[in-house]
This record gives C-alpha cells, structure tokens and sequence, in this order.
C-alpha cells in the first residue's frame, strides 16, 4: 500500500509547473497506480487533463532504462502520429527531472494481440530520432546482460540457440518502444496507444515483441500468458516474415533472459516478479 504522503507531488515539483505555467495553482493532482519506477499523477483542471511523470533515475533495472530525456525525444517524434501522448514540456527542479503530457484516456489493454501487433509495425516504420540509445544486439547483447542479471546462467544460456540462429542476417534497426507491457498499453477511443517511454531505443523489432509475447510480464500485469494461437495471430498481423523467423529463432534465450530478470527483481523485494519467474523458464522448452 502507498504512504498517504506518497500520493500527493512534492511541493517542488507542483510549484515548479506552475511557475513554469504548464499546471495552473488550482488543478487537482491524482497519484496513478501501476507504475513500477517513477510516480505519476493526473493533473486537471476546467481546461487542462495532462499526466506530470517525476523520474527517480536510480531505478533503472539490467532490462529496462529509465531516462527523462529520451522520453522527450521519443514523444516529440512521435507527435500527432497516433501511438503515444503528445508531449507538453519537460522541466527539472530539486524534486527532479519530470515531464508532462496529454493524458489519454482509456482502459489499458484486454487482449487483442492483432491490434498490438499493428501498433508495434506503426511504430517500427517511424522515423528514429537522433539521440536515443542502440539496444542489445542478438545473440550476444542479450545473453550479456542475462549474465548481468543472473551469474548462474554464464554456463548454460548458450545451449537454448538453435545452431542457425547465428547465421540469420542482421535485422534493420527500427524506433523502439522498449516497455511493451499491458499496462503501457491504452485503449483510447482513437485506437490503441503506448504510454511510459522513459526506455526507447534503436534495434532489432524482435525485442519489442519478446517483452510484450513474455509469459512474466503477461502475469505481472493481470493477464495470463498468450496461447499459441495468439502468438500466431499477433505474427500474421504483424506481417513481417523475416522478423517471425528471427523471433522464432532466439525466442528460447528471450525467455531465459526475461526468468533472469523476474529473478534479479525477485531477490530485490517483487514478489510478483518472483512468482513468474518459473513460468518464464517453462516457456524456453516450449519455443
């Protein structure tokens, strides 16, 4: 449960945005629910409904970044483009750095992969801003910050590739959203949208589609994990052949890196994280 004290901005934060006159002094601020790094409240008032994000940097994880500035980048790219909030400004003040942007309003994601997979080959063929970081390369990239994560896993990860899985060319790097979890999903009523982009990247679109096909994350975010089926019917509208067959491919270490990290998370305090973890191993067997 959240400190009462917790829910409401501190008083730096709030009085910075309202200098700043992004947030006016009579707007009521509402502390969001579902965030696992940086608190966020809705911020309205008889004319504005924006989201304030204050970043606490230091809970960047092995897996996921967790930076205000590539946020802006990302946003700002992504303005009037139909996947993300549109970015109002970004500011820091001795609370930290923080950022505002359009509220969308919506119900998170209930489970239409189709329309997931439409959304991730949208935002793949986007432009990428200058500026956002290159993510792990395949194979080495991922089993290197598995090792991270877990070291028990330096003898043995390399036994879940195929013996092609090496030779298969390198993908084109594409705009990645990094986070594609169901609770950064939003069903708008313009369609389907991604929020929380403090970790996006330059990279293989196989690794935006291993977090949101990841059996953890499903259960971690109230779901269960996708069926066969489903799996298939988020590739067909994806639509990308040769990415289907890369993902096929090093699907078994993506699982083996995700368990590591549900782990990594487990020894630090997420129960929730921890109880996935062997759902995530089973699923190397299964890929």
């Amino acid at each position: 449960m959240v400190d009462p004290c917790d829910m409401a901005p501190p008083k730096a934060l709030k009085a910075a945005w309202e200098t700043f006159g992004v947030i006016s002094q009579t707007a009521n601020w509402t502390r969001q629910m579902g965030g696992h790094s940086n608190p966020v409240w809705r911020v309205r008032d008889s004319t504005d409904d924006v989201i304030c994000k204050l970043y606490h940097t230091s809970k960047s994880s092995p897996l996921f970044g967790n930076h205000p500035e590539h946020e802006a980048l990302a946003l700002t790219a992504l303005s009037g483009r139909g996947l993300a909030p549109d970015l109002i400004a970004s500011l820091h003040c001795t609370a930290g750095p923080s950022l505002t942007y359009s509220y969308l309003a919506g119900p998170q994601w209930s489970g239409d992969v189709a329309a997931v997979a439409q959304l991730l080959a949208n935002l793949h063929r986007q432009k990428i801003p200058e500026g956002l970081p290159l993510a792990p390369n395949l194979p080495q990239g991922i089993i290197a910050q598995t090792h991270l994560m877990q070291s028990a896993c330096r003898n043995d990860i390399e036994q879940f590739l195929p013996p092609d899985a090496c030779h298969l060319p390198p993908a084109e790097n594409v705009f990645l959203h990094g986070d594609v979890v169901p609770g950064n999903l939003v069903q708008t009523d313009d369609g389907l949208r991604l929020i929380d982009w403090q970790c996006p990247a330059i990279g293989d679109p196989c690794l935006d589609i291993a977090i949101f096909l990841s059996p953890a994350m499903q259960i971690i975010y109230g779901h269960r994990p996708l069926t066969a089926a489903e799996i298939s019917r988020f590739f067909e509208a994806y639509n990308q052949p040769d990415v289907t067959k890369r993902y096929n491919a090093f699907a078994p270490i993506f699982h083996y890196r995700m368990a590591a990290y549900c782990h990594w998370k487990g020894a630090r305090g997420s129960a929730s994280h921890a109880a996935a973890a062997p759902i995530e191993r089973s699923a190397i067997s299964i890929a």
